[in-house]
């Protein structure tokens, strides 16, 4: 109880809406006062798509850190898949960050089905790579806010080719 708790991730944390999104469960289940912010269709490293860029988790943790969200602001309304967006954006605006005491980041399913590089071995904080933009978010998150502990969730693989089979069928 007292405990604050920001979700992170794609539509797996994003497009559900309370009582069913994970979050929700999270909160009930632990007490904790948890937010989602989850964006649809986004990654954790920098997405090619201007629309969808901005909800990057690197692109959010440099938003924690500057308390700038004008990059968000202005593509909140323009990608589909951001079923809940707008609230969840609003929710992250008004977080006081130097009172979250935990952080889950819940990325990749999108990397993964993007064929996005795992890692760069020459910079190990690419935020074009997975593991860079988990590197860098985790820095930039924790220089800024030093007390929040940051919980990492597996993300769930996927898979699909050509002949339509996705991951439950491979």
């Amino acid at each position: 109880d007292g405990k604050i708790c920001v979700c992170f991730g794609d539509s797996i944390t994003g497009n559900m809406a309370p009582p069913c999104d994970y979050p929700t469960v999270l909160g009930d289940e632990t007490g904790m006062t948890v937010y989602n912010g989850g964006f649809g269709g986004c990654r954790m490293s920098t997405h090619p798509t201007a629309a969808y860029a901005p909800f990057s988790m690197n692109k959010l943790a440099d938003s924690i850190a500057s308390g700038d969200w004008s990059t968000q602001d202005a593509q909140v309304g323009n990608v589909s898949s951001y079923i809940h967006a707008d609230v969840q954006l609003a929710n992250l605006k008004a977080v006081d960050w130097s009172k979250v005491d935990f952080i889950t980041i819940n990325y990749g399913t999108n990397d993964i089905a993007s064929s996005v590089a795992l890692d760069n071995e020459n910079n190990k904080k690419d935020t074009a790579t997975l593991l860079g933009a988990l590197r860098y978010s985790i820095e930039t998150i924790l220089t800024a806010y030093p007390h929040i502990k940051i919980l990492l969730l597996t993300p769930i693989y996927r898979y699909w080719n050509d002949e339509d089979k996705d991951s439950d069928e491979k």
